[in-house]
Formats: structure tokens, C-alpha cells, sequence
């Protein structure tokens, strides 16, 4: 039982001995606060917000493409058409 206890305290003393501290520095991983490429990360921010209103103004053009569209194609609107085609073309 000596025995293993002592090989244990070894093994523990020889480990112990590799390990090194360094001392402990808080930084800053923001660039709003450390200061370290602040300009490009405010353009960065910046093209993303103007990426973001451009695809919600393109969302909104769409919708609305797209129900004119629907409107276009409802059977009214095909007789409507088909209607007018035959009176002017019996003009």
C-alpha cells in the first residue's frame, strides 16, 4: 500500500511541475470598446443594416408584384380581357 501511495506521489510531483500559470488579462473582444479596428466594424454594422432594409423593401415590392398578379389572373379579369380582344376586334 506504501508503495503505490509513493508511485502516486511521483507521478504527481513530476506532473505538477509542467504546469506554468501566466498572469490573467481581460481584453476586450468587442471593437466598440477595445478600440482595435473600430471603423471597419462600424461599417461592417452599417452595410449589414443597409443589406437587411434593401431585402425588406425587396420583400415588399414582391408582395406587391405578386398580388397584382393574383388579380390579374382571376377569372374576371381573363373574360374581361377576352371580352375586349373580341369587340375590338370585330371593329
Amino acid at each position: 500500500m506504501k508503495k503505490i501511495s509513493t508511485i502516486i506521489i511521483i507521478i504527481f510531483l513530476a506532473f505538477s511541475s509542467a504546469v506554468i500559470a501566466d498572469e490573467i488579462v481581460h481584453q476586450f473582444k468587442s471593437p466598440s470598446f477595445s478600440g482595435i479596428a473600430t471603423s471597419s466594424h462600424y461599417l461592417t454594422v452599417d452595410e449589414q443594416e443597409k443589406t437587411r432594409r434593401d431585402e425588406i423593401a425587396e420583400d415588399v415590392e414582391n408582395a406587391l408584384k405578386e398580388a397584382e398578379r393574383e388579380a390579374d389572373n382571376t377569372t374576371l379579369a381573363k373574360f374581361l380581357r377576352n371580352l375586349e380582344s373580341r369587340i375590338y376586334s370585330q371593329q
